[in-house]
């Protein structure tokens, strides 16, 4: 089935809309880049504002996006057309392409930019690719239909969410050389990792719930009952706090990551996906994949405190500081 495709079937299902709110108090001075997959762009926006920065054209159908660590360069996937868009940030147009013989679907730069790690939705593996020249430096398979990707930069390690093998595949971020196969929830999707609190979190689709992993003992910590299907996670700088986007319940599961209980569940647009924390931890966005916005959350009040317009079916954001540009 065609990405694009997954909006129109589930606009035959169940749709909640959030509540939009009006702006309040001042955010972190952050920079954020949404995919939008159906307006085939990519916006960019600053924390505090109300509306797009500036909104850049790309190849067909963006997916998932990522930020090089110097923040001059967007990596976006485009799984529908086998490509990989490479962005200059400060040009705010997109540098040049580079092919890829699959679906590339999650993505990861490396620490310094020179490589980024993809994983392949339809040929079930991960590649290291040289951005310099586009080549693919090594492949490995990882479990049936890759989703979300995420590296421990410290310990070398990539992670991949394994959709339609429900478990997580750990590979040496150097090599690719097998680690560990970590069995989760049903169709993990999303995946993120807490430096502070060395924990891998997935988020499992159809099992409604968030698997947490010790990320250097590779052992299931807990499974965590959220809202209904989930597609969306990420940990707050600290470590302190964790998201979790449910996109049938149009909410967000603002979770306790010590006692790994639910503080609240925030309401937000419709269909929510990617989540983010600011640099400072005291605020998130959400991008809401029906609504064609960006919901702003204020983690203090538990509350979404904003709503900003970007390009239709936005599925993916990246973070970085402003002085990145």
């Amino acid at each position: 089935m065609k990405f694009s495709l997954r909006r129109r079937l589930a606009q035959l299902g169940l749709l909640i809309l959030g509540a939009i709110c009006p702006a309040t108090g001042a955010l972190a001075a952050d920079i954020l880049y949404v995919a939008s997959q159906e307006a085939s762009c990519v916006s960019e926006i600053e924390a505090g504002a109300s509306s797009e920065l500036l909104r850049i054209a790309t190849l067909r159908e963006p997916v998932g996006l990522a930020l090089s660590p110097d923040g001059t360069r967007l990596f976006a996937t485009h799984p529908e057309s086998g490509r990989i868009s490479v962005i200059d940030v400060a040009q705010g147009s997109v540098e040049r392409s580079i092919s890829y013989p699959g679906a590339p679907f999650g993505i990861a730069a490396d620490t310094d930019g020179s490589h980024i790690f993809v994983d392949d939705w339809s040929r079930n593996l991960v590649s290291k690719i040289d951005v310099a020249t586009g080549a693919i430096v090594n492949e490995a398979p990882v479990g049936r239909s890759p989703a979300g990707l995420v590296v421990d930069y410290a310990r070398r390690r990539l992670f991949t969410a394994d959709r339609e093998s429900d478990s997580v595949s750990v590979r040496d971020a150097d090599t690719l050389a097998a680690i560990a196969t970590v069995p989760v929830g049903r169709a993990p999707f999303a995946i993120a990792f807490s430096p502070a609190s060395r924990r891998v979190y997935v988020a499992n689709v159809r099992s409604n719930d968030l698997t947490v992993i010790d990320a250097d003992a590779l052992q299931v910590v807990a499974n965590l009952p959220v809202g209904s299907m989930p597609y969306g996670v990420a940990a707050s700088p600290d470590g302190e706090r964790i998201l979790v986007s449910n996109q049938a319940a149009g909410s967000v599961s603002l979770i306790d990551a010590r006692s790994l209980k639910i503080i609240a569940a925030i309401k937000v647009g419709q269909y929510p996906e990617g989540v983010a924390f600011s640099s400072t931890g005291d605020v998130a966005f959400v991008v809401n994949w029906f609504s064609d916005t960006i919901s702003v959350l204020d983690i203090a009040r538990e509350t979404e405190i904003r709503q900003i317009k970007v390009g239709s079916g936005p599925r993916s954001l990246a973070i970085g500081p402003s002085n990145g540009k």
